[in-house]
């Protein structure tokens, strides 16, 4: 193999394997038991909101689960929330998800709850 590929190969790995370092290290674990969470709901109007939800839930939708806040899941993807349905295809509209006020890059099958966290869903109309 030729030399400027190997080391092409070696740095996309290493690259790669000190991401997968960080994810470990920083990633939410659930806290076990009983846990306290805030969900606030920003709705199209302008109008919140907010359930506190005591629950042993291990993730963000098995939580709202339990007081039926979330509509039906498609591939991870929730349209509709609090009773309000986006439709991207209308005009462009979707929900964007915030944990203790940073945009999560996760969804809400796969965030693990932690007690006091406070988790916020905005209805968003494009990506501006």
């Amino acid at each position: 193999m030729n030399k400027k590929i190997w080391i092409a190969v070696v740095a996309v790995v290493a690259v790669i394997g000190i991401m997968a370092g960080v994810w470990f290290a920083t990633r939410q674990t659930p806290t076990e038991g009983e846990k306290i969470i805030t969900v606030k709901v920003v709705h199209k109007d302008g109008t919140t909101n907010n359930y506190v939800i005591t629950t042993e839930a291990e993730t963000l939708a098995e939580a709202m689960n339990e007081r039926n806040l979330l509509g039906e899941d498609d591939n991870g993807m929730y349209y509709t929330i609090d009773g309000e349905t986006t439709d991207y295809s209308v005009d462009e509209s979707w929900w964007c998800l915030y944990v203790d006020g940073e945009s999560s890059m996760e969804g809400a099958n796969t965030i693990s709850i932690t007690d006091g966290t406070i988790y916020e869903w905005v209805y968003t109309i494009g990506w501006g």
